[in-house]
């Protein structure tokens, strides 16, 4: 399980409009199935990823739009499950 890259894009406008949301992308070698079980985002080795590509904790919104690059050689948009730690698939 890895997390390789991590960008997050604030106050992204579309058509002049301001709009209340981020769009996060993430670079992963894992599955969908990985990415979206419980509890992913609670392993050590992803934790210790996000910390190192983010130099600090990683806060999540309910808002968040994530495109994720996963295996295998696929891309995905989710968000962010807050009550199973995981994510979920749009």
């Amino acid at each position: 399980m890895h997390i390789t890259a991590l960008t997050r894009n604030s106050k992204t406008i579309i058509e002049g409009a301001t709009l209340a949301f981020d769009t996060v992308q993430i670079v992963s070698e894992d599955t969908l199935l990985d990415l979206t079980t419980s509890g992913y985002l609670d392993d050590p080795d992803i934790i210790r990823d996000f910390y190192m590509l983010w130099g600090t904790d990683f806060e999540w919104y309910p808002t968040d739009l994530i495109m994720i690059y996963y295996s295998p050689d696929t891309i995905g948009f989710f968000r962010y499950d807050e009550a199973n730690r995981c994510f979920t698939a749009n």
